[in-house]
C-alpha cells in the first residue's frame, strides 16, 4: 500500500490509499466509503471492516484506490466534518482522483467504483469522475435532501434533477444493490436514482430483503458488503 496526501479546500489534508494489484492488470476500482466515511488500514488479526475485507478479495486483480478526504481534526465524526460543504466534498474527491490519473495509474485503465450510499451521491455530483467509470456498483444511495437535516455536507445538497442528470448520461453497467430492511435511506429515493440510468449499458436492481442499508445481516451480525460487490464487479471487469 501507498499513502499520498494533498491539501484539503477544506481542512487539512485529503489522504490517498493506493493498493497495487499483486497481478499485472489495466483494472482498477475506485471505493467511495458513506457519510463521514474514513479508510483505516488494518492487518490480518484485526477484525477488518468491509472496505478492507474488499481489498483483500479484489487486489489479485485490481488496483484499489480509497479516499479520507478533508476534515477537522475532531473524534466526533459529525464534528470533523462541520462546516463543509457537498461542493467542497466533491471537489477533495475530484481532486484526488485526478491525482491517481496523473501520477499513479496512467494510461488506459479499466475504471470501477463501489460507491456506499452517501459515496454514491457524492460519485453523482462528480459527473467526471462517473463518466469516467465502466461499471458501478451503487450500495444504498440516496439523490434527496432532508428539508430538516441539520448534518453537515447534507444540507448543501444540490437539487435532486442536478444529481441525477450525470446518471441519466453514464453508459456503462450500473448494479444497484439495497438491503431490504434498509431504514437509512428510503426506497424512492434508492429508485430514482436508478430509475434515471436509461442510457446504460447494461443496469441490474438487486434487492437482498434479510440485508440493511450497508448489507449486514441483521440477525448474524454478518457483513456482506465486500462479498458482494466483488461478485458484481467480477461479472463484467475481469475478462474484458
Amino acid at each position: 500500500m501507498s499513502v499520498y496526501k494533498l491539501p484539503s479546500v477544506f481542512s487539512g489534508e485529503t489522504t490517498i490509499f493506493h493498493y497495487p494489484a499483486s497481478k499485472e492488470t489495466s483494472h482498477a476500482v475506485l471505493v467511495l466509503k458513506g457519510l463521514y466515511g474514513q479508510h483505516v488500514p488494518t492487518n490480518e488479526k484485526d477484525k477488518q471492516s468491509w472496505d478492507s475485507q474488499l481489498i483483500k478479495l479484489l487486489q489479485t486483480n485490481y488496483n484499489i484506490v480509497l479516499f479520507n478526504t478533508g476534515r477537522h481534526n475532531a473524534n466526533d465524526k459529525k464534528e470533523a466534518f462541520a462546516g463543509k460543504t457537498f461542493q467542497q466534498e466533491c471537489y477533495d474527491v475530484r481532486q484526488a482522483f485526478a491525482y491517481c490519473k496523473k501520477n499513479m495509474m496512467r494510461g488506459d485503465f479499466i475504471w470501477s467504483v463501489v460507491a456506499m450510499s452517501f459515496g454514491g451521491t457524492v460519485l453523482m455530483g462528480c459527473p467526471d469522475i462517473l463518466q469516467a467509470m465502466k461499471t458501478i456498483v451503487m450500495i444504498g444511495s440516496g439523490c434527496g435532501k432532508s428539508l430538516t437535516t441539520t448534518k453537515p455536507l447534507l444540507s448543501t445538497l444540490p437539487d435532486t434533477s442536478e444529481l441525477l442528470k450525470s446518471m441519466s448520461e453514464f453508459q456503462g453497467l450500473l448494479y444497484f444493490l439495497r438491503g431490504g430492511k434498509d431504514t437509512v435511506v428510503p426506497e424512492e429515493s434508492q429508485k430514482k436514482i436508478y430509475e434515471n440510468t436509461g442510457a446504460t449499458f447494461s443496469r441490474g436492481w438487486i434487492e437482498f430483503s434479510r440485508l440493511d442499508h450497508e448489507l449486514n445481516d441483521l440477525e448474524t451480525g454478518i457483513s456482506h458488503t465486500a462479498v458482494l460487490a466483488s461478485r458484481f464487479l467480477s461479472l463484467t471487469n475481469i475478462n474484458s
